[in-house]
């Protein structure tokens, strides 16, 4: 996508679609933060959908996204803290890599850093 017209995949299924998304957030990141909090509603489940597996790759991304979220849409953010540090939790005990694990504990300290 280049552009906010075009819209996120909000129907991610794969994890392909997954890390699509996390490029996205990646790249609102750096150059469009505004694009995170536009979209946080739709990042935010597609997240949330695949924060459910032993995938260590899945879970490095959608750690990694959530603690972008976090960053940049605190006041969205912050209606599902529990549900994102449970989410968090869970992925990194599923996970097996370290760069998961890594990724699951950098999401943490982001949270922790904003609330």
């Amino acid at each position: 996508l280049t552009s906010l017209d075009s819209g996120p995949k909000i129907f991610a299924s794969t994890p392909h679609d997954i890390k699509y998304i996390t490029t996205r957030i990646r790249f609102c990141r750096n150059s469009c933060p505004v694009a995170i909090q536009f979209y946080f509603d739709d990042y935010f489940k597609v997240i949330l959908k695949h924060a459910t597996t032993t995938d260590g790759q899945m879970n490095r991304n959608c750690s990694y996204a959530l603690g972008i979220l976090a960053d940049k849409a605190p006041e969205q953010f912050l209606p599902h803290l529990g549900t994102a540090m449970m989410a968090v939790k869970m992925m990194y005990e599923a996970s097996d890599a370290d760069d998961a694990k890594e990724n699951c504990i950098a999401c943490l300290c982001r949270i922790i850093e904003k609330f």
